[in-house]
């Protein structure tokens, strides 16, 4: 078991569990190597924030804004890769968490992660708070999963037109402790060797994140993931032969969803097959992901998320 300070995390039950979570050793070995004085790896984790810009931020075409903010709050990009979410990776990511989430959001997140490549950036913060730090302030600054709780200065406001709970954009770590078990379960052995050196090194890859993110354009269609959109798409495609019938059942499902009476997304992507009418994969994710269900209701998560409150009490 690791012995994790509160200065990596503020939550004790965190402190517990990442102690022994072989995602978290795997990466406190790497920066024990790299960084082997306790203080400089204390120092190096409170600059460094953990950023992933998920496949829905790419295809939305907004992450400039992002980057915009980031580099005006003082942060510098010295590490950027890609990964790709597998199903291990997405309950692994979200391991002490998913056990709210309902069989209908894990779904969707499966659609909608494993659907492309993620971009992950390691920002420094270039003049770090004597109190904060610098992934915790910056998680504070995404805003929440839901919706209704979005501001305009969010970047999860920011970052999409479509403003649903589970498309959230981007992923930030909460506190430093999740900074190192993240590097462990999205990145292999050789590309957090990668990271971490390129941490070291502290140049600014600006140039090199403009590149990535311009592949990863190139790579994806762009889609804004309207369930609207979607929808007046779908009923242009039925209006016209082979498609259109006098009386058409997919009307109907079409109708009880937008009137909110039906949010059985998996019937209507069935019977949208069964019609032979093609939508794009980013069609399907826009429309389950309206109309999937959130959470259990009056379950907490094992390991709630730790925002700026535990650190400035």
């Amino acid at each position: 078991m690791i012995e994790i300070p509160p200065s990596l995390t503020r939550n004790s039950r965190k402190r517990d569990l990442f102690g022994g979570d072989p995602y978290f050793r795997d990466a406190w070995d790497d920066i024990v190597n790299l960084w082997p004085d306790s203080r400089e790896q204390i120092m190096r984790l409170h600059q460094t924030a953990l950023v992933v810009f998920r496949p829905d931020a790419i295809v939305s075409r907004r992450i400039e804004f992002a980057l915009e903010i980031f580099n005006a709050k003082g942060l510098t990009p010295v590490a950027v890769t890609t990964f790709k979410y597998d199903r291990m990776r997405v309950r692994e990511g979200w391991r002490y968490q998913l056990n709210i989430a309902t069989r209908d959001r894990i779904d969707v997140m499966d659609m909608l992660l494993t659907c492309g490549r993620s971009i992950m950036v390691l920002y420094r913060q270039d003049l770090p708070d004597a109190q904060l730090p610098t992934t915790v302030w910056l998680s504070e600054m995404k805003g929440p999963s839901l919706p209704a709780g979005r501001a305009p200065g969010h970047l999860r406001f920011v970052l999409g037109k479509a403003q649903v709970s589970v498309l959230t954009f981007v992923h930030i770590s909460d506190e430093p402790a999740d900074v190192v078990r993240e590097l462990g379960v999205f990145l292999p052995y050789a590309a957090r060797q990668r990271a971490l050196r390129s941490v070291n090194a502290g140049r600014d890859v600006t140039t090199k994140l403009r590149a990535v993110l311009n592949e990863q354009y190139a790579s994806s269609a762009e889609h804004d993931l309207l369930m609207a959109n979607v929808i007046q798409k779908i009923r242009l495609i039925i209006r016209e032969p082979p498609h259109r019938k006098e009386c058409d059942p997919l009307v109907d499902r079409l109708n009880a969803i937008q009137a909110g009476a039906s949010s059985d997304w998996r019937g209507l992507l069935k019977t949208l097959k069964d019609r032979r009418i093609q939508l794009d994969r980013w069609d399907e994710i826009a429309i389950a992901a309206e109309l999937c269900q959130r959470h259990f209701p009056d379950m907490l998560p094992v390991i709630p998320d730790v925002g700026l409150d535990a650190w400035t009490r």
